[in-house]
């Protein structure tokens, strides 16, 4: 990797919407990543199943996400608004949709 990107910080924004059947399993593959600078932001899009209370649990005591909630207004919307930063940074957007 070079120099200039070894410690990038990357954001991975996860837009969820009654996603209760694989989002632990979404959150635990950014847990599970190698590379240090890492922040997790999963967005709730105003899930009516589990979803934010697994994302909750799952999340619990990590300094490196972030849990946000909203009301329902589609995954394009709840993935586009959080998308700020530049700088070093870079942002991918693990779909749930």
């Amino acid at each position: 990797m070079e120099a200039e990107t070894k410690n990038q910080l990357i954001s991975v924004i996860v837009p969820a919407y009654n996603a209760q059947n694989w989002i632990a399993e979404c959150v635990q593959s950014v847990y599970a990543q190698t590379y240090p600078a890492w922040e997790l932001i999963v967005v709730d899009d105003g899930s009516s199943d589990k979803t934010l209370e697994i994302v909750r649990k799952t999340a619990e005591d990590k300094e490196n996400v972030t849990v946000i909630t909203r009301a329902h207004s589609g995954g394009g919307i709840a993935g586009k608004e959080y998308r700020s930063g530049g700088g070093k940074r870079r942002i991918y957007r693990i779909s749930g949709f």
